[in-house]
């Protein structure tokens, strides 16, 4: 029991950092004092609140950002309520298509974001499993230092995007799903990027035989 609670305030206090970045970041796109980018504000976080399947840090997220916004708690959740029946559909009209657009998920970012901090290791409890496909990457990433995965988990200005993909991420891969069932979801999800990224290499003449056969034996293994 203890050890699950140890567990539970670890993985809470990196996803508050994490939103306490995105918060952070969305103060510097829009203005405080206007009700409508409060507004704002507020759709696109409860939009990632409301993709989190654990109801306990669901409340922390609300609770911070009512702390942030100077709102209380019962004010900010009856909003997040009221957010959560419309579907996490953007309440306002004047939310524009650009804002949309920024959270269509880019399959290589996404892949990115699994992968960033080693957050793919709160879904894989088999630490073979996890200790395989970070090896992957690491190896990957670093024999192409030119893809958008090396690019966006070295680059911190692509952070804040791929805590936000972490935070949305949560609910697909952690709702109450076996660990085989989320290994598979992993699997679909970068085995086409990983597929191609190795493609690449094998045909590159620049790169090392044990290289390349040492890339091989990993993704065999997955």
């Amino acid at each position: 029991m203890e050890d699950g609670k140890e567990k539970f305030d670890e993985q809470r206090k990196k996803s508050l950092d994490g939103f306490s970045v995105v918060f952070q970041n969305l103060k510097k796109k829009f203005d405080l004092t206007s009700p409508i980018d409060k507004q704002k504000i507020l759709n696109i976080l409860f939009g990632l609140i409301l993709n989190i399947s654990n109801m306990p840090m669901q409340d922390h997220y609300i609770q911070v950002l009512g702390e942030k916004l100077g709102i209380g708690y019962e004010v900010m959740r009856a909003q997040y309520v009221q957010f959560a029946k419309n579907e996490g559909k953007f309440i306002l009209q004047q939310t524009t298509k650009k804002t949309e657009k920024k959270y269509e998920i880019d399959r290589e970012l996404l892949v990115a974001a699994l992968f960033y901090q080693e957050f793919i290791k709160q879904f894989i409890e088999s630490q073979d499993k996890w200790t395989q496909l970070i090896e992957l990457i690491n190896q990957i990433t670093t024999t192409l230092p030119e893809t958008i995965i090396t690019q966006a988990i070295n680059d911190p200005s692509q952070h804040e995007a791929l805590l936000e993909l972490q935070l949305r991420r949560d609910k697909e891969l952690n709702n109450g799903k076996e660990e085989d069932k989320r290994y598979q979801i992993i699997k679909q999800i970068i085995l086409p990027i990983i597929q191609g990224y190795v493609q690449r290499i094998t045909k590159d003449s620049q790169i090392s035989s044990d290289t390349k056969q040492g890339i091989l034996n990993l993704t065999k293994n997955i």
